[in-house]
């Protein structure tokens, strides 16, 4: 068996174009997600801009489930979107869909936050531990009230 490999020029412009605007949405996606721990590493002082970045990363990746829901969701209805603009009933689709999106992200957003805990208790560790018979503290357990803000601001 012989692969041959051809590029279409005609194919890559058709795509390109098709593409343009999800890749400027997903590279301001990937500057919103970084550009908080880089301000914050500069706005706290030195001595504890590190540690406290660290805290607030690992934590803020607990909201990130939402976020994660809510970007498959765009890559996923945008193509749906564009074939079915041209029908009747398009608007009433649309409307449908946003209904049963918008219930499904509030239900997501209250589970996280409900059950912040448990996530915590999988995601970093228990909030306590013993160690040498003495009992230390889990320095990420701190930074769990980020989560509930990081889930309803993108």
């Amino acid at each position: 068996m012989q692969l041959k490999l051809k590029f279409d020029l005609g194919m890559f412009r058709e795509m390109f174009v098709y593409s343009w605007p999800v890749l400027i949405a997903n590279i301001s996606f990937i500057i919103n997600e970084a550009l908080d721990k880089a301000m914050l590493k500069h706005m706290l002082p030195a001595s504890i801009s590190d540690q406290e970045v660290g805290i607030y990363g690992l934590c803020a990746k607990i909201a990130l489930f939402l976020s994660i829901f809510v970007q498959a969701f765009r890559l996923g209805a945008e193509p749906f979107f564009f074939n079915h603009s041209k029908n009747k009933n398009a608007k009433e689709t649309y409307a449908r869909i946003m209904n049963y999106f918008v219930i499904t992200v509030v239900i997501i957003a209250v589970a996280l936050v409900a059950n912040v805990n448990i996530l915590a208790t999988i995601i970093v560790g228990p909030e306590t531990r013993v160690v040498y018979n003495h009992v230390v503290q889990n320095i990420y357990w701190s930074g769990l009230g980020v989560v509930p803000i990081g889930i309803w601001l993108p």
